[in-house]
């Protein structure tokens, strides 16, 4: 009988979380360390037996911390689906529907398992080989932007978290007044993720991944739509950088959490340090005075390796509203700053420029 725990490799230390939902707040999550798929089973039974809201892992650690920097082995991409008020799908059965077109067109690789989760949907998608983190992170950002460039909205949060926990089918979800069976379905297909890298070659080659974990402010980030350097540049002249240190820092986390394109190629994260300093100290402002808040390069330095991210979503598109600038894929730009033809046309290309064929879903 295939089982969620099915998904792990053989290597490594293998996590299951709980929680009490009723009392989420006075108690912690409990962390639960197996070696294989058998104790995990039994472990998340007994778990869910004792009222537990249950979660693995699909990535395995080498030491018993659940934390991307102990990532051993990854098996598979996922994708968590919200519905319900307020979240892009009415309930599971829309999600549903809309996941089924996009592997009826082609543009899915059929998944190894689909879990209803009491109040969405989880899909694995397994890979014929567990990945290491380093080939891991890159695909399955590729993986997070081209998701939704196809019309299947995500929590981005999650698609890229090596570190992510995710609902065991066959247990309970108790975050309503009633307990919901998570039930899961498993078609069972495996992708070559050789095949997947090569299909979202161009993808992988713009939004770089960190070798560190995605966690804190980066969860909060879309990065489906890289920016021109050039265009980034031309909405930060736009802002006076002696704005109030709040609206400072945000500035400081979108640039160091986005994706830029020079004509390099994506800038680096010093890359993007030197951008937002230039900004602080006023060089890309029109008049180029220094701002009188400016406390030198030490102190960007200091405040970029230390953020964190405040808990309310930013993005470049909160730079464009500041400076004034409509978000809109049709931008005009003044003469001498070009917009970068990966952002004039990513809207509307990018499911031709990165879909998959026809016939992908076969295999």
């Amino acid at each position: 009988m295939t089982s969620i725990f099915d998904l792990w490799s053989d290597e490594g230390e293998h996590c299951l979380v709980a929680l009490r939902m009723s009392d989420a707040k006075d108690k912690p999550p409990k962390h639960k360390w197996v070696s294989n798929a058998d104790e995990g089973r039994a472990m998340a039974m007994e778990l869910d037996r004792t009222g537990w809201d249950v979660y693995f892992a699909p990535a395995s650690f080498r030491t018993r911390r659940r934390k991307g920097s102990q990532a051993l082995a990854v098996p598979a991409l996922w994708a968590d689906v919200d519905c319900g008020a307020g979240k892009p799908y009415a309930d599971a059965r829309e999600a549903l529907t809309v996941l089924l077109e996009k592997l009826r067109a082609g543009e899915l690789a059929l998944p190894w398992a689909v879990v209803m989760s009491g109040s969405g949907l989880h899909v694995h998608w397994r890979l014929s080989e567990p990945l290491p983190p380093g080939r891991w992170r890159p695909l399955a950002a590729a993986f997070k932007a081209y998701l939704p460039s196809i019309g299947l909205e995500i929590d981005t949060a999650c698609t890229a978290d090596i570190a992510r926990i995710l609902r065991v089918p066959d247990t309970h979800n108790r975050k309503g007044d009633e307990p919901k069976l998570v039930q899961a379905t498993y078609p069972c297909k495996v992708v070559d993720p050789s095949r997947l890298e090569t299909m979202l070659a161009d993808l992988i080659g713009r939004v770089p991944a960190s070798d560190e974990p995605v966690v804190g402010v980066r969860s909060q980030f879309d990065v489906r739509s890289p920016e021109s350097l050039e265009y980034v540049r031309y909405a930060l002249s736009r802002l006076d950088p002696d704005m109030s240190y709040t609206d400072w820092r945000i500035v400081g986390v979108v640039l160091r959490e986005m994706v830029i394109l020079g004509n390099a190629g994506v800038l680096s994260e010093s890359e993007r340090l030197d951008l937002f300093d230039n900004w602080s100290c006023g060089k890309l402002h029109p008049a180029g005075e220094r701002p009188v808040k400016y406390m030198g390069r030490a102190s960007c330095e200091h405040i970029w390796h230390t953020m964190h991210g405040s808990g309310t979503p930013a993005t470049f598109g909160t730079i464009m509203y500041w400076a004034g600038l409509p978000e809109t894929s049709d931008v005009e730009v003044p003469a001498g700053v070009p917009v970068d033809e990966v952002r004039a046309g990513m809207d509307r290309e990018l499911a031709k420029f990165f879909g998959f064929p026809a016939d992908y879903a076969d295999g």
